[in-house]
C-alpha cells in the first residue's frame, strides 16, 4: 500500500465500523416502540398506579409518530454521510453537509425525547422522581467510567464534566 498512511487507512475504516454501528443501533434500538426501551428500564419496578400507566401511555402515543419520523430521518442522514464518507473520492464539503444534517437530525430527536421524559416524570409521585434519577445518575457514572478507560487509552487528560 505504497503511498497510504495506514493510520488514515485505519481511520477511515473505523470511522465506516462506526457509521455503521450507529445505523443498526439506533434501528434495533428500541423495537415495538420508539424511545421505549430506555423509558421501560428507568420505569420498571416504580409499582405506578392504574392512572399512572394510563397517563403515561398516552403521552407515549402522544410523541410515537413524530419519535418514529424523528429516528427514520436520523438513520437517513447516517446512511447519507456513510455515503458520502466512504465514495470514490473524498469529497470534505459533502461530508461536512451530511454530518450537519445528521446533527440537526439527532438534535430534533433528541429534543423530542427530552420533551417526552419531562412530561412523564411529572406524571410520576416525588419518590418514584427519586428513583428514576437515581437511575439515570447510575448510568451517568457508568458512562463516566467509559469515558476514562477511553482517555486513558489514548493517553488523553480525563475533562471533569461540571
Amino acid at each position: 500500500m505504497r503511498g497510504f498512511n495506514r493510520y488514515a487507512v485505519l481511520s477511515v475504516a473505523v470511522t465506516v465500523v462506526m457509521l455503521l454501528s450507529g445505523i443498526l443501533a439506533e434501528a434495533y434500538m428500541s423495537p415495538g416502540r420508539d424511545g421505549g426501551f430506555m423509558m421501560k428500564r428507568l420505569l420498571r419496578g416504580l409499582d405506578l398506579s392504574a392512572q399512572e400507566e394510563q397517563q403515561i401511555k398516552a403521552i407515549v402515543q402522544e410523541h410515537q409518530s413524530d419519535l418514529r419520523a424523528g429516528r427514520v430521518a436520523v438513520l437517513q442522514a447516517r446512511l447519507n454521510l456513510l455515503t458520502a464518507s466512504t465514495g470514490a473520492s473524498f469529497d470534505a464539503s459533502a461530508v461536512q453537509s451530511a454530518y450537519g444534517i445528521l446533527s440537526e437530525a439527532q438534535g430534533r430527536l433528541t429534543m423530542l425525547r427530552a420533551e417526552t421524559f419531562s412530561q412523564v416524570m411529572a406524571v410520576l409521585t416525588p419518590e418514584q422522581q427519586s428513583t428514576v434519577r437515581d437511575r439515570l445518575t447510575r448510568v451517568n457514572q457508568r458512562l463516566q467510567k467509559g469515558i476514562g478507560r477511553l482517555e486513558s487509552k489514548a493517553g488523553a487528560t480525563p475533562q471533569s464534566n461540571p
